[in-house]
């Protein structure tokens, strides 16, 4: 995930594509009826606790995330990216799937 603007350009539409291709979904780009419910899913059952995690994680780590309240601001996001260039990872500033097997292990469960 990238900096959030709220414009639904090509960045958003590329991590549109990358959700719906972890859920099995054809991949659009474009949020319709089978992507919501897997969106609507997503949040019931991780919601701000996966960004808590990864909060911890990153503290774990030595990389300050700010404040851990399950938000993703600026810090947890300049976190994310130190933590991906300390580990020799693309800095993409995403939860992407190498950052997440480097990471996964420094967070609680």
């Amino acid at each position: 995930m990238g900096y959030v603007d709220g414009v639904m350009g090509p960045d958003t539409r590329d991590c549109i594509r990358e959700f719906q291709k972890s859920r099995g979904l054809v991949s659009t780009g474009y949020i319709g009826n089978a992507t919501w419910t897997e969106l609507t899913k997503l949040d019931e059952q991780e919601g701000p606790f996966v960004v808590e995690r990864l909060q911890r994680g990153l503290k774990s780590a030595g990389f300050d995330p700010g404040s851990i309240d399950g938000e993703v601001g600026t810090a947890t996001m300049a976190a994310l990216s130190g933590f991906q260039q300390a580990k020799g990872l693309k800095k993409t500033g995403r939860l992407d799937p190498e950052t997440w097997v480097a990471l996964k292990d420094l967070m609680p469960r």
